[in-house]
């Protein structure tokens, strides 16, 4: 049950939520707004100056979810800090005290609306960014129609080196994809060249892969293997050809970065994917694992400043939380420094995604009881 001061704790904590991002976004607007304003006249330089504010405000209106993903975590814990200084600095906690209520139960609406904001990324991550993938990744200036320069990948399953022209990742199609077939699949190295390709998604009887239209050489002029044969099928015409893959669209261009706007579901399908390669699996699970963990300790790296801020002590409330954003701040870059040691193969991989927050568990079990009460 919500009481009064409940709500009035979980209110004050959005609204200084609210008030940071508010301030941090549109101080990134203001700044790469005023770089990249040639961006968003490229190429409609004639047209009036409402097409460009829509351009702009939909742009970042787009990026907005993207910024709220990288930020929003850390703004919790130091809206938390800032919530739990305001009570200490107007003295509202030691009538609270002397009524004989304890300092968890005061934290109790901080730490829920802690997890509130968490699930709020975690619905953003889940649901919004994946759908928003492809549009958070056009250049300025650019939109669907114009496609993005094809990344070339190797399927480490098939063998299969793939590459093309052009892709529009929106429309799942490829432009003059070039397929180089191995000597396990054909007799001699091959090239498949078509006009176009369109990725299939598997629908449990066919497995998913890329379909290549008006292709040369033909499926009849292939002098395939066993595997080539269950690799390489015949399109419903004689001049289509169905390559069974698991390489699909996203992992065609920016494969290094796309992993990070995939849900966790479709994460885990692609790190158990033989056609994934090793050093892309190792940064795939150290995100993976950095997802799991970021929960943990930004309700521990909250907690672990209200201590500080808390202190029985200290004498100057300044200094406790300037303390505090500096652990918060160490805290934070600790675990990324960690995440990526994890990525390279400096540190196993669970290792440096879990050690940040078993430390600051540590600290905070031995902080807590300096808290005042």
């Amino acid at each position: 049950m919500l009481y009064r001061f409940d709500r009035y704790l979980l209110g004050l904590m959005m609204m200084v939520f609210v008030v940071g991002f508010c301030t941090v976004f549109g101080l990134y607007v203001v700044i790469d707004a005023f770089t990249n304003v040639d961006g968003f006249q490229y190429g409609h330089e004639n047209d009036p100056i409402v097409w460009l504010l829509l351009r702009m405000g939909r742009y970042y209106g787009i990026q907005a979810f993207s910024f709220f993903d990288m930020t929003a975590p850390l703004l919790a814990a130091v809206s938390l800090i800032t919530v739990v200084a305001l009570l200490h600095s107007k003295r509202m906690l030691y009538p609270l005290f002397s009524a004989g209520v304890s300092i968890d139960r005061i934290a109790a609406p901080l730490l829920a609306g802690v997890v509130l904001l968490l699930l709020a990324v975690m619905v953003n991550r889940e649901v919004v960014l994946p759908r928003l993938a492809y549009a958070l990744q056009l250049p300025l200036g650019k939109d669907a129609a114009t496609g993005v320069e094809v990344e070339p990948v190797y399927d480490f399953a098939t063998h299969i080196l793939l590459s093309g022209r052009r892709l529009f990742p929106g429309q799942r199609r490829i432009l003059q994809p070039e397929f180089v077939l191995p000597t396990e699949l054909a007799s001699e190295v091959v090239t498949l060249r078509a006009s176009e390709g369109v990725y299939v998604h598997s629908d449990g009887r066919r497995p998913g892969g890329w379909v290549l239209r008006d292709v040369t050489p033909r499926y009849g002029e292939l002098h395939l293997t066993a595997a080539g044969r269950a690799i390489i099928l015949p399109g419903r015409t004689g001049e289509d050809i169905f390559v069974a893959t698991d390489v699909g669209v996203d992992q065609l261009y920016r494969r290094d970065a796309t992993f990070r706007l995939l849900s966790t579901a479709e994460l885990m399908r692609r790190i158990r994917n033989p056609s994934t390669p090793l050093t892309s699996v190792r940064a795939q699970v150290a995100h993976l694992h950095e997802r799991l963990t970021q929960p943990v300790l930004i309700l521990l790296v909250g907690v672990l400043g209200g201590t500080i801020v808390l202190r029985r002590e200290s004498r100057s409330l300044i200094a406790n939380v300037s303390l505090a954003i500096v652990a918060v701040g160490t805290a934070y870059v600790a675990h990324m420094a960690a995440v990526q040691m994890g990525r390279t193969g400096l540190l196993p991989v669970d290792l440096a995604a879990w050690s940040p927050a078993v430390v600051v568990a540590a600290l905070v079990a031995w902080l807590y009881p300096t808290v005042e009460t």
